[in-house]
């Protein structure tokens, strides 16, 4: 079956990755499905599923593949209730998946996710991360800040407890974001500076056996 693509415009998105089964994804995922059945234009409802069910992996593609067996194998009329309403309705679809692979208690599950997030690469991934699990919950900013400030590396946390603190996340994840591209530069630099007297030791120990050699 072919899904008409959008010729009226010429954005271009990155296409949705693949959802096998972490739940606290399971929202941003069907946020990009969205996101993409607009870009190709897809209205139909039965081509909206047949188009997310691409991106399905492992157990839960397994779970739909009966579905998908009954529609290309069988006709309309020797489809069950729940079979007709899934390829009719993409909505209905979509609270199918969720009854089954989301989460029932989603906010316990991002509780437990904010208890085990570090900074552990570089400040914007982490920031990434950080904003999608507190999506789920209803704290206090204050908490938000502090639960924040204290999951980054020691160099940035030093840094963000010297300020002035914000009220805002927003201005708290702008500033860190800036220490820890100044940090990387300044390691960056260390290390380009440690490399280049062992880079030129290796160039004069090449010249003088260039030389030796040439002089046989």
């Amino acid at each position: 079956m072919q899904i008409a693509e959008r010729q009226t415009t010429e954005v271009k998105s990155s296409k949705p990755k693949f959802f096998e089964k972490k739940q606290i994804q399971f929202r941003s995922f069907l946020t990009q499905i969205d996101i993409q059945l607009y870009i190709i234009n897809c209205d139909r409802e039965t081509n909206k599923i047949i188009y997310i069910s691409i991106y399905l992996y492992r157990q839960i593609f397994n779970w739909f593949e009966l579905y998908i067996r009954k529609f290309n194998e069988k006709s309309t009329d020797n489809w069950n209730n729940t079979t007709k309403k899934i390829f009719a309705f993409y909505t209905i679809f979509k609270k199918k998946l969720e009854q089954i692979f989301g989460d029932i208690d989603i906010q316990y599950t991002a509780e437990k996710y904010l208890e085990q997030i570090r900074q552990t690469s570089s400040a914007s991934i982490y920031t990434t991360e950080f904003q999608q699990i507190i999506s789920y919950l209803d704290y206090n900013n204050n908490i938000y800040i502090w639960l924040f400030e204290q999951r980054f590396k020691k160099d940035v946390k030093n840094e963000l407890i010297q300020i002035d603190r914000s009220t805002e996340l927003a201005k708290i994840i702008e500033i860190a974001v800036k220490f820890d591209n100044r940090f990387y530069k300044r390691k960056f630099q260390r290390r380009k500076t440690r490399q280049k007297p062992d880079q030129e030791f290796s160039n004069r120990f090449r010249r003088r056996k260039e030389q030796r050699e040439n002089q046989r």
